[in-house]
């Protein structure tokens, strides 16, 4: 049987193209606010925009000006768009998955291994940073003194992580000295501080705070720039000592057991899932990828979808409903995740059926989607989580038959599990009868302009363009009695 989820996402989109002198950006007025600062939204509103038309390269200088101006900026956003390395930066994430038929080198995963070992010992859980570091409620004292329907047991009872915080846009700043205390006692805190700062809230850290307060100091810091997670802004004619800038979002998701199952063990699982930086803050949808030569720049790749609240609604629709599904026998199951992103669908399903108390850790799971980016991130992100065994990526392309081609030749061609979370958001139908299909093509155009909609959030003029594609598929890839969820756009 297969079940359709649907989903009610609200969206949101704009934009406004003009051009400014590089005179104008030399006037910046500041207003504070707490411990945020903002500067004149007309001055980085007219940098993104020239940075959109123009693309990197062309306003590189704008955001040096406004940083140099504005020393209260501590936004990824800013600091990215200020450098010309970023972008190659950027392109290297995950870059030794690029070469599969070689081979994964030894030392990357070593690294990865040790940056396991490093949240771990930090506490980079989502149960744990919602209370030390938001100083939100963790847990029910007394069930019987909270509604059955009451955000605190739903936050308890299901799949969570912090879709709440909202990252800072350029010229937004935290003032380090009451975001980060290295002072304190306890050698987690201030780590987990500092993940938080740089991952979560993509604010950039100056270096001395960073090696003070991670634990391991320079070597973790070395660590995360190997892994390609942070990079180093070291323009002293700008800021007056080095800071650390995030590349992407590092998202804490904690798993509870099932309510009311007695299948299940009692421990929560808890998985970190990296991603590219929110639209918000890259200020793009695509950048340039890396050749073989790892100096070399060449094509465009989509960027990896952020978990937002869409993501995490269809992970705890399924936690919802598996333990049914359980009792029919949970062990060996075999899942696919159509357009994966970063993973989090196939991951978090084999976190929950490791779970199962009688579950022999063979249920494995395919991944789908035509960004070769996307399938970096979700093999880095199934070795951070321990599931590298049992993880098969798929690069194809959905909405022109290659996907069913390839799936069928597969030899997992039937499958217990299906998830998406396709591409929903209804895209101007003036850009292409199939605006999907072609946003791939989009910068034939215009080889500097930034597309408006990524891989990742174009559905087609009506939305549904990747949607109808996967009902077409889902009975010929569904084992008798198995499961079918994914996401859409109600209107």
């Amino acid at each position: 049987m297969i079940v359709i989820l649907l989903l009610l996402v609200a969206v949101n989109t704009c934009t406004s193209f003009s051009y400014i002198p590089k005179q104008v950006i030399r006037h910046i007025s500041l207003q504070v606010s707490g411990t945020t600062t903002t500067t004149s939204v007309s001055s980085y509103s007219e940098a993104a925009n020239i940075r959109t038309q123009y693309g990197h390269d062309a306003t590189i200088y704008y955001y040096q000006q406004l940083l140099q101006h504005n020393e209260l900026d501590t936004s990824a956003a800013s600091f990215i768009a200020a450098s010309s390395n970023s972008m190659r930066y950027l392109a290297r994430i995950g870059w030794v998955y690029s070469q599969p038929n070689e081979g994964i080198d030894e030392e990357w995963e070593d690294d990865i291994t040790k940056l396991h070992t490093f949240l771990e010992v930090s506490g980079y859980q989502h149960s744990v940073i919602r209370k030390h570091i938001f100083n939100l409620p963790t847990g029910i004292v007394d069930e019987e003194d909270v509604d059955q329907y009451s955000l605190e047991r739903y936050k308890n009872d299901y799949p969570f992580g912090p879709t709440y915080v909202s990252p800072l846009v350029a010229g937004q700043g935290l003032d380090m000295s009451k975001s980060i205390y290295t002072s304190t006692s306890e050698e987690m805190l201030p780590s987990l501080q500092c993940l938080a700062t740089l991952f979560l809230l993509s604010s950039c850290v100056p270096k001395h705070i960073v090696t003070e307060s991670l634990i391991g100091g320079n070597d973790t810091l070395e660590l995360l720039q190997r892994l390609g997670l942070v990079f180093i802004f070291d323009h002293r004619s700008i800021r007056k000592e080095d800071w650390v800038v995030p590349l992407v979002h590092l998202f804490p998701l904690s798993i509870p057991p099932p309510r009311y199952s007695h299948k299940y063990n009692d421990d929560s699982k808890h998985i970190v899932l990296v991603t590219d930086l929110h639209p918000n803050v890259l200020g793009m949808t695509s950048i340039p990828s890396t050749c073989n030569d790892e100096h070399q720049l060449s094509t465009e790749e989509g960027t990896v979808m952020y978990i937002g609240p869409d993501s995490l609604s269809l992970v705890q629709h399924l936690h919802s409903s598996l333990p049914q599904y359980i009792e029919d026998g949970g062990q060996n199951k075999k899942i696919l995740d159509i357009c994966t992103g970063s993973g989090v669908q196939a991951l978090s399903t084999l976190a929950m059926l490791d779970m199962y108390e009688d579950n022999t850790n063979d249920s494995t799971s395919v991944a789908l989607d035509i960004n070769e980016r996307a399938l970096r991130f979700t093999s880095f992100n199934a070795r951070l989580n321990g599931f590298e065994d049992r993880m098969t990526t798929i690069c194809a392309d959905l909405l022109s038959g290659e996907a069913a081609e390839v799936l069928s030749n597969n030899e997992e061609s039937r499958y217990d599990i299906l998830l998406a979370n396709p591409p929903f958001i209804p895209t101007p139908p003036a850009r292409s009868d199939m605006p999907a299909s072609s946003i791939r093509l989009e910068k034939k155009n215009n080889d500097n302009a930034t597309p408006r909609y990524g891989l990742f959030s174009s559905g087609g003029a009506n939305g549904e363009d990747c949607l109808c594609a996967i009902v077409q598929l889902a009975p010929s890839l569904l084992q008798t009695g198995g499961i079918g969820k994914w996401c859409t756009l109600v209107q």
